[in-house]
């Protein structure tokens, strides 16, 4: 008994790994840091995830879970309902057709590939809050928030390159 509820255990696991992952980095990066002034910008760790996850195991993350995983950020995060959804479907469409280019190469290669990911989101990210709020918005929030993503991708890159060889392995 034990060990059928162990491999069902491990099945969700695998099954639904990225998108736990998700969820919880997000409330993490939620959380009242320091002084809540909302001063320090904190990584878009929902694009982490669905950057890594694309291009390493897109079986694992498919579209409706992104949209999911984008409307929770939504509900947290307070701006522009959809914003962020919309940000990670386009980004895992966009990676779904450009995994080939990624798959097995070098991690440099793969965090260089961020880069414009990275970009595009912010950028998308800063042109829909700015119609939003009717309001050209000051971009350097955004910019702040897109470097310090990139600078953390090479981390929770490395995390979840551990974690998939972890789930293949069977723990």
């Amino acid at each position: 008994m034990s060990e059928r509820a162990g491999s069902f255990g491990l099945s969700l696991l695998r099954a639904f790994g990225p998108a736990v992952i998700a969820v919880v980095l997000i409330i993490i990066m939620h959380l009242p840091y320091g002084d809540a002034s909302g001063g320090v910008p904190l990584p878009h760790m929902a694009l982490i995830v669905v950057y890594y996850w694309s291009i390493h195991r897109p079986d694992l993350l498919p579209i409706g879970l992104v949209a999911a995983i984008g409307f929770f950020l939504d509900m947290l995060s307070g701006g522009p309902p959809g914003l962020n959804m919309l940000v990670l479907m386009i980004a895992q469409i966009v990676l779904s057709n450009q995994q080939a280019l990624f798959v097995r190469q070098s991690f440099a290669v793969g965090w260089l590939g961020f880069v414009p990911v990275t970009f595009l989101a912010m950028l998308l990210s800063w042109i829909i809050a700015s119609l939003y709020y009717g309001d050209n918005l000051s971009a350097m929030p955004v910019i702040a928030q897109g470097l310090v993503t990139l600078a953390a991708y090479p981390l929770f890159g490395w995390i979840f390159g551990w974690f998939d060889k972890m789930m293949k392995a069977d723990f």
